[in-house]
């Protein structure tokens, strides 16, 4: 029950936090990044169904726009 300016923020201060973790395992040290997509309960997603559904399909939107992003389903939308 967020804006989305404010969920985008939010997103944004995630992805940032986790870019900045230093991991390490079997003696290499690495980082991850990650990608979200956002998606608004309206006209467009009803129901949890197409509410899950259109986040999906922002999810992978960022990704094939080459990951460590987040987009969201109107974004999207307006690009189709």
């Amino acid at each position: 029950e967020s804006p989305e300016d404010a969920a985008l923020a939010f997103l944004d201060r995630v992805r940032i936090g986790i870019s900045e973790i230093t991991f390490e395992a079997v003696g290499a040290v690495f980082n991850v990044t990650c990608s979200f997509g956002l998606a608004e309960l309206n006209d467009a997603s009803p129901d949890p169904d197409h509410l899950m559904k259109n986040a999906d399909f922002a999810l992978y939107e960022a990704k094939r726009a080459g990951r460590n992003r987040i987009v969201a389903f109107k974004q999207c939308a307006e690009e189709l």
